[in-house]
């Protein structure tokens, strides 16, 4: 469904051409919420936003299909000391944390790049101008190759951490789908 957004456009994001009678209307896609299984996702196309909505709202729906599946997926990967997790380390141990990205098939195409960190019941984002409270995207930028790239190495207090990296293919500054993403756990103890 987000495909056929046409960004260029306002007040009916999408071409008219091929697509007459659109409304300027939220349109249901069949995509559930990862965080609300009583939400589904859907796209705006007054002007092409995506969000997610109570699935018992009345809204319009489209009949789409989905494309050919990518032959290679982007695929972010994040690691703390060589290792996908959990990871279990004293608190005298250094950690070693790596992350990198096989854009596959979406190689090239402008993404939100997130480093998000959950730890002692908040969550973080690593943004241009450092850590933060709260989920902000750390850079828009268009997906590439990263090599393994050390983004932390030193000890940390004694708790539970996650940390997460992705990319998320819907430029806008907010962490929605398409989205790719890994994690690993960190327990450290005394």
């Amino acid at each position: 469904l987000r495909s056929l957004v046409d960004y260029s456009r306002y007040n009916m994001s999408i071409n008219t051409t091929y697509f007459p009678n659109t409304l300027p209307a939220f349109y249901w896609s069949s995509s559930t919420s990862a965080s609300n299984p009583f939400n589904a996702w859907g796209i705006f196309f007054l002007d092409g936003s995506g969000n997610s909505a109570n699935k018992s709202s009345l809204s319009v729906v489209r009949a789409v299909r989905v494309g050919q599946t990518p032959s290679s997926p982007c695929l972010p990967d994040i690691k703390a000391n060589g290792e996908d997790g959990p990871v279990t380390v004293s608190a005298q141990t250094p950690v070693s944390i790596t992350a990198s990205l096989a854009p596959g098939d979406e190689d090239g195409k402008q993404a939100d790049w997130w480093l998000i960190l959950s730890a002692f019941d908040e969550i973080y984002s690593l943004t241009s101008t450092g850590w933060m409270a709260g989920i902000e995207p750390l850079i828009q930028y268009p997906l590439v190759t990263v090599s393994p790239a050390q983004i932390y190495s030193g000890l940390l207090p004694v708790g539970n951490y996650a940390i997460y990296f992705g990319v998320d293919t819907n430029p806008n500054n907010t962490l929605d789908e398409p989205l790719f993403y890994d994690y690993v756990k960190i327990h450290v103890v005394p």
